[in-house]
């Protein structure tokens, strides 16, 4: 029972601390945040979130992976059942991050001061990346045609990565302007730039050889010419 006492008195420091980080460190960034100031909002001693995560970045790759878990999961519906429409499902995904606003902006803080700090931080970012990316993903797959699987598997991956992008910019205009557009007008205009994308990199994949095709006769019709 000591044991057991012991355990869950540690997962309960544990989680005071993380919470604790999170909110501070996206309320001030990395750098402003000390582990005096963590120690002080958690309650707890600075010895407890040593022992616990062994350094301030093994603590902050443990805040990001929290925050992406939480995230991930309170959405998760958003990855299971078919949307009615592209658009539809880009604006729940904007919702979404706008619900839950520490998940980007840490990532944010990551890649503003801390894109060469340790490893660990780093492979935790990669891998919440990866996650949102497959994701992002398979809810565009039933949107998505192509010659072949492959040429679909491209065209889903550079999909996946505009839309990581535009919406990484929407979260900064919101931060910056949360005046200026509601989040449901930006969601629209990420669903204009990814449909255009879609139908764009489609027709490439339904046509790969046109551009040569194109050059091809371009140089014909200048032999002719020279020869006339």
């Amino acid at each position: 029972m000591a044991k057991v006492g012991r355990h869950r008195e540690g997962e309960e420091t544990r989680e005071k601390v993380l919470a604790a980080a999170r909110r501070l460190i996206a309320e001030n960034g990395y750098s402003a945040t000390s582990m005096s100031m963590i120690s002080k909002a958690a309650g707890v001693q600075p010895a407890s979130i040593y022992w616990a995560f062994e350094s301030k970045e093994g603590l902050f790759a443990a805040v990001l992976e929290s925050a992406a878990e939480d995230f991930f999961q309170a959405n998760r519906q958003l990855g299971v059942s078919r949307p009615h429409s592209l658009r539809q499902y880009l604006n729940d995904l904007a919702e979404a991050i706008a619900a839950q606003p520490d998940f980007l902006r840490l990532l944010l803080i990551l890649s503003t001061e801390r894109k060469k700090g340790d490893p660990r931080i780093l492979k935790a970012a990669q891998r919440i990346r990866d996650q949102s990316r497959a994701s992002i993903e398979e809810r565009l797959a039933p949107f998505v045609t192509a010659p072949t699987e492959r040429e679909r598997k491209a065209v889903l991956h550079d999909l996946s990565r505009l839309a990581i992008m535009l919406f990484d910019g929407t979260f900064v205009s919101m931060e910056l302007e949360p005046t200026e557009s509601s989040i449901k007008h930006l969601a629209q205009l990420v669903a204009l730039a990814v449909e255009g994308a879609i139908a764009q990199l489609e027709k490439e994949k339904a046509s790969p050889q046109k551009p040569a095709k194109q050059k091809k006769k371009r140089n014909e019709r200048a032999t002719e010419d020279s020869a006339v």
